[in-house]
């Protein structure tokens, strides 16, 4: 089963329910990650939920075996978190109306899960659930839309862009700086965006305003979402200068 809407991850989900007995292959679960990979390379995510334990060092070499893929891999399965609660224990409780639609008839179901929710640590596992299945690491708009939150926190205030974007751009401290109208600087930009084979350049003399008509241009177009522009990342000139993996760098920051 897979599903996605506009703007959101595609995540691909296997099912299984398993006798207590029956074996759980590695080497099939690995096979699964790999052909949905070629047969699906737009998914995002796949999530294999099973009604038995996966073990740990399985489910470190699925995570591997995505990732050679570019694919997010989930296991949700009865192992207890930190919390004391499974993570399919979670998915279900959080589900009532489809557990009951899937399994009618099951009063003692009904009240296992009810307990569930009434955990002390229910709520506190359900979302870290759902932060794992909204990560802005599973899929490229998830990726803009965090990237894009992340760029306009570090806009918010004076401290936090200086050390962010190695800049005085707080553009966005008290709902919004003034700021001067360049007009021609974003249609520049806009035109960069719009024909990817052309690098561009924003030039002008020390305190021209460059990294202001950048950013105001940028968080205009992205729009609340991020989802207006391609992945956008802020690189200071500073960091170009030291080198290394700079774009997951700054990703991380």
């Amino acid at each position: 089963m897979s599903t996605a809407a506009a703007g959101e991850a595609l995540l691909t989900v296997e099912a299984k329910r398993f006798q207590e007995a029956t074996q759980l292959p590695l080497y099939v679960l690995l096979a699964k990650v790999a052909d949905l990979a070629q047969t699906r390379p737009e998914a995002n995510l796949w999530m294999l939920v099973a009604t038995r334990q996966v073990s740990a060092d399985d489910v470190a070499k699925l995570e591997v075996a995505g990732a050679r893929h570019g694919l997010d891999v989930f296991v949700v399965d009865t192992r207890s978190g930190a919390d004391g609660l499974s993570p399919i224990e979670v998915l279900s409780a959080a589900a009532p109306r489809a557990i009951a639609s899937h399994f009618p008839g099951q009063p003692g179901l009904y009240r296992l899960l009810k307990a569930i929710r009434s955990d002390l640590c229910f709520a506190t596992a359900l979302a870290r659930l759902r932060r794992r299945l909204s990560s802005s690491e599973i899929g490229y708009d998830a990726a803009r839309t965090g990237l894009a939150r992340c760029l306009r926190d570090a806009m918010a205030d004076l401290a936090t862009a200086k050390g962010r974007l190695g800049s005085h751009a707080d553009l966005l401290a008290g709902g919004g700086q003034p700021g001067i109208d360049r007009a021609a600087a974003a249609a520049h930009m806009a035109a960069a965006v719009s024909d990817p084979s052309q690098v561009r350049a924003l030039l002008g003399g020390e305190g021209m305003g460059k990294t202001w008509a950048a950013l105001r241009w940028w968080n205009a177009a992205a729009g609340p979402d991020g989802l207006g522009l391609p992945l956008t990342v802020w690189l200071p000139a500073a960091r170009i200068a030291s080198g290394g993996d700079l774009l997951a760098a700054s990703a991380r920051r």
